[in-house]
Formats: C-alpha cells, structure tokens, sequence
C-alpha cells in the first residue's frame, strides 16, 4: 500500500478471542461456562490471581500439554487463507506429533500447495485443490479418490487400516460431493473411518447455528451412513475472524 512516497506493508490482523475467566481461547467470559473464576497460576478457586503465589504458568499448557506419540491417530482440520498461517498451522501440528490432518479452501501460489513439511506427503488434486489429506512419511498410504474438491485415501497407521476422507463442499452445492462420497463409504464400509472436512453446513447439533438447507441434507447422510459427528452442540466455532465465526468444519 502506497501513502505519500512510502510504500507500507500491511497485512490482517486476526486477534483470537480469549476469556479472562478461564483463560481457554474462542470465547468471552460473559459466554463462559466455568462456575468459578480460574485466573490463577495454580488454577485453584479459593484465591483470587492477585494474592496467588504459584510461579507464572501457561494455563492451556497445562490443560492440553505437548505430550509423547501415542498409538492412536491424531487428526486436525483447519482452513487458512495465508501462507503465513498455514505454515503456523503445520509446525504446531509436528510439535503436537499429529499423525494426519485435512486442509479445506487452503492458500494456493500458481495453484500449488505451499509451506506444508516435507514431513508429510500429500493427498491433493494436481491444480488449486479445496480438500488435502497429509499423512506422515512413515505410514503406507494409497489413494483412493482424488479430485479438487474430494480426497479419500486408505492408510495403515500403527497396523491398523483406516480409510481417512477431506471434504470441501461449496456454500451453493453439498449433495455432489456428497453423492460423490457415498459409494466409496460403503465400498470401504469394513474399515474404520475418519472424515474431516469444510461442509459448509449448520445445525445446532454441531455448533450454534440453527439448521440450514445444507445442514437438513448432511444430517440424514450422516445418519443413513451410520456415521457418528464428533462436533457437539458446545463445540468452540471451527472458523473465527475479524468477519466473525461459524460451526461448519466437522470431524
């Protein structure tokens, strides 16, 4: 950006809402649903954090630590714009040791992936996808379906097969995609099962939004696919900005 003579480098700044009673993050303390006030360092109630004498600590670190590789598979799904917090987005995911994790609408440069550890390889159409599976180096792993906006691959992770699916579904149109999904889940229907993806959908079964058109339709595909959804009523927004939040990414 241009002012005067002097050209300026500016970029959006995305303050992540954090409630000053439970210190937890995606939520304000007039929504909080502590009962007590959990300010302080050791987190006891009984004092309040002016008079606590415990040494400073990273509450969330303590809550959620960075603990050793366990033999389950841990998963994430996100959707960033940058490149700069796509890249945030995957060296937290090699500190948390995470085995796998699906990227949604993602940030493309000449249409190509960027900033994703060569620790992991890809799952992703050739050309600007909207659904991408990463799985560590160390697991065998073929692809099952891939297109721009569907990517499904079967996994052998800790010698245990798991069919693992990243699904973008444009605000306008859910049933393609998931007309596209339903013959490969019931071809795979003996394999444990792990979908991770944009739905564009809302309903208060999964966040704080009442029911959509879009919501209506993935309810009875979940239903009819026995498939069970992660995401609770209470869940934190899966999407938050300076535009505001949304439950529409779901596990």
């Amino acid at each position: 950006m241009n002012i005067g003579w002097e050209r300026i480098s500016y970029k959006e700044y995305i303050r992540p809402k954090q409630c000053f009673k439970s210190c937890k993050f995606g939520h304000l303390a007039k929504h909080c649903k502590e009962e007590k006030d959990l300010r302080t360092n050791c987190r006891s109630s009984e004092h309040t954090w002016k008079d606590c004498k415990a040494s400073p600590k990273c509450i969330n670190y303590q809550l959620w630590p960075i603990t050793t590789p366990s033999p389950i598979l841990k998963a994430a799904t996100s959707t960033w714009e940058t490149p700069e917090q796509l890249w945030r987005f995957s060296i937290t995911l090699l500190l948390n040791d995470n085995d796998s994790f699906s990227l949604n609408e993602l940030y493309s440069f000449e249409n190509n992936i960027t900033n994703i550890s060569k620790a992991y390889k890809i799952a992703a159409y050739h050309s600007a996808p909207k659904a991408v599976i990463a799985i560590k180096t160390s697991f065998n792993s073929q692809a099952i379906h891939i297109t721009k906006e569907v990517v499904v691959i079967l996994a052998n992770i800790y010698s245990t097969d798991l069919l693992l699916a990243s699904i973008y579904c444009p605000p306008n149109n859910i049933e393609e995609n998931l007309n596209t999904l339903r013959p490969i889940l019931n071809k795979y229907n003996d394999f444990p099962m792990i979908i991770l993806g944009d739905f564009n959908a809302k309903s208060r079964v999964w966040g704080q939004r009442n029911l959509g058109d879009r919501g209506s339709k993935l309810l009875p595909f979940c239903n009819q696919q026995d498939l069970n959804i992660e995401n609770s009523p209470d869940s934190l927004p899966s999407f938050t900005s300076t535009r505001g939040e949304s439950w529409i990414d779901l596990l």
